[in-house]
Order: C-alpha cells, then sequence, then structure tokens
C-alpha cells in the first residue's frame, strides 16, 4: 500500500487500478506491465509521429515499433504526482490478485478503507478508478451500505460499466494475430506473434469472463443503477474514444533512418476486414480499444460530469488534457 499525507483541509483520494495492472498505472506508469508483468505499458500508449531506432533486430531491413515511452526525455507526469503536487491525500494499493475476480479486489478494498479511516481519520474519500477498477468500487458501494456515507465522488477512467465486447473475443484476437501475420516478411512473423500473443493473453483470463457485456456481474449492476441514482455520490465518467496504440514499421533506410508503418495494433483492422465485423470498441471513434463508449456511458450521469476524450484505453492515464479534466471535477467536488 502507497499513502501520501498531503494538506489537512483536502480530501483523501483511493486510487484503484485496473485488471491485471499495480499501483504502478499511478505512480509510475512507464514502468507499468501487463498481462501477468509480461507486456510493458507504455507499449500499448499512443503511436509517436516519428519512432526512434527502437528495433526487434539489428538487419537494415528489420523491423521496429513505435517508441516505448519510457525512453523518451519528455513525457507526461503520472497522475500521482499531480495529485501531490494539489496537495491531495492518497492511498493506493497493487490488488492480491490484479487478475483475478472482482470479489476477491472488493475484499481488499473494504479492508483498504478501515484501514485508511486509521490513517487519515474520518475524511470523506474520493476514488479515481481506472478500468475495471471503476467496477470494483461499484461493486464495493452496492455491497456495503455503510460505506456510502464516506464517499464524497467517483471518477472513473475507461471504465467499462456495462461490459466490453472484447471479454467475448479472446479466440478472434488471436486469429487476427495470424491474419497480420501474412502481411509480414516470413523472417519476423515470429516476433509479432509473440509481442501481440501476450497482448491478446490478457484477455484470457477468468476475470474477464466477468467482463462480458451479459455476465451476471454485469447485469446484477445494471439493476443497481437506480439506487446509485439516488445515493448522493457524485460519479464522473471519462470515456476514450481513440483506438490508435502501438504500430509496427518496416524500416526502409538504415541511413538516414527512414520507416514505413506497416500496420497498428487496431487501427489497420478496417482496412484488412468488414468494418461491420468490428465491436465498437475495436473502432476509432467509438471505442478506446477495450471500452465502447456505448457501454462505458452511464445515461442518468449528467452531461457535464460525463465525457468523452480522444485517448485510448492506455493513455487515459497519462494524457495532460485528461489530468487537466480530473483535476478541475476535484475543484468542483471541493
Amino acid at each position: 500500500m502507497r499513502v501520501h499525507k498531503g494538506s489537512a483541509s483536502r480530501p483523501l483520494l483511493i486510487l484503484v487500478h485496473g485488471l491485471g495492472m499495480t499501483e504502478r498505472s499511478w505512480i509510475d506508469p512507464y514502468q507499468e506491465k501487463m498481462g501477468r508483468g509480461r507486456i510493458p505499458y507504455d507499449y500499448l500508449l499512443v503511436d509517436l509521429s516519428h519512432p526512434r531506432l527502437f528495433r526487434w533486430n539489428n538487419k537494415p531491413e528489420g523491423f521496429t515499433t513505435s517508441t516505448p515511452w519510457r525512453y523518451l526525455s519528455h513525457r507526461p507526469s503520472p497522475f500521482w504526482n499531480d495529485l501531490m503536487e494539489k496537495g491531495y491525500n492518497l492511498l493506493t494499493w497493487t490488488q492480491g490478485d490484479p487478475n483475478g475476480p472482482i470479489n476477491s479486489a472488493v475484499q481488499e478494498l473494504r479492508m483498504i478503507t478501515e484501514e485508511s479511516r486509521r490513517i487519515f481519520g474520518d475524511k470523506k474519500a474520493i476514488f479515481l478508478c481506472h478500468s475495471r477498477g471503476g467496477l470494483v468500487v461499484r461493486e464495493y458501494l452496492r455491497r456495503y451500505e455503510d460505506s456510502r456515507r464516506e464517499v464524497a465522488a467517483v471518477i472513473f477512467l475507461a471504465t467499462p460499466h456495462h461490459g466490453s465486447r472484447v471479454a467475448e473475443l479472446a479466440e478472434s484476437v488471436g486469429k487476427v494475430i495470424i491474419l497480420l501475420e501474412k502481411f509480414l516478411p516470413q523472417r519476423s512473423q515470429g516476433e509479432v506473434r509473440r509481442f501481440y500473443g501476450q497482448w491478446a493473453d490478457i484477455f484470457r483470463t477468468g476475470a474477464v469472463d466477468e467482463l462480458r457485456p451479459q455476465s451476471s456481474f454485469i447485469l446484477r449492476l445494471r439493476q443497481w443503477e437506480q439506487t446509485e441514482k439516488e445515493m448522493g455520490i457524485r460519479y464522473i465518467n471519462l470515456l476514450g474514444v481513440s483506438t490508435c496504440f502501438n504500430k509496427i514499421y518496416r524500416v526502409v533506410s538504415d541511413s538516414p533512418f527512414e520507416v514505413k508503418e506497416v500496420f497498428s495494433l487496431l487501427n489497420s483492422l478496417p482496412r484488412l476486414l468488414f468494418p461491420s465485423l468490428l465491436p465498437d470498441e475495436w473502432v476509432d471513434g467509438r471505442g478506446d480499444g477495450l471500452v465502447a463508449r456505448t457501454r462505458g456511458r452511464l445515461n442518468w450521469i449528467p452531461p457535464r460530469d460525463q465525457r468523452e476524450v480522444p485517448v485510448n484505453h492506455a493513455s487515459i492515464l497519462i494524457d495532460p488534457g485528461v489530468r487537466k479534466l480530473v483535476l478541475e471535477k476535484l475543484e468542483e467536488v471541493l
């Protein structure tokens, strides 16, 4: 558990990470890893316009990916730093099994909030949640009625409130990877398979089944929405609508260094498949790669507290515009 004691006049923020991630997503996202620690998080951040020389091999005709953000000298600061500078009291933790069921995370959150009272007293809390972390908080509030009076607001970042069709498509992800490989030289196909295969493994955990739109968990939350609406807790919901992620480039020239885009993680799919076959989660302008705006919205939240932002599911944690908007909303809550 990570704690920062800020100003006595500021509220407590409890930061809840998403599926397969850790507290690093708030504190140092450029060192975060997903998929049971195998996939560097910054591989999934938005592509850079001019990638540096970052190759899988040293051959002049080789391939390169978008430059991982950890190698950049200038990059956005983490949420944790911004919130510390504003004097907020902060608490976050890494779930015992980040790839485990929501129920386990909810039980942990109960213990975390009890510990927060010992550390910070009776301060009202504001939850800041990424992705599945928002579902963990909603289930916590549903299950523990006595907790509701201790919460002033919940800020959701890219939360699949009504589930995600990507959770239903683990097998399809594997087939898409095989399709994309056919467009690459044979010598690079194994490298691409490993890279995207690890990405697809994220969707093969048992906990992902809970995120299906028709799962018993999602349906139970939907039935509870009228009660949520009447709780008096302010919900602020930010949704990404960009599917621009990492890209694969072919090295055209070694000196001077020149590359040509081959395909991107998701944006190439409409050129290879019928767009009507793709879930909204994978269509630019309709989703962020993992969450569709139609399944991420809670229609009873007023428009001023429900915004779409031009970022993908990963970049929402480091985008300067999103961080600025969150800080503005926090001031409104105060």
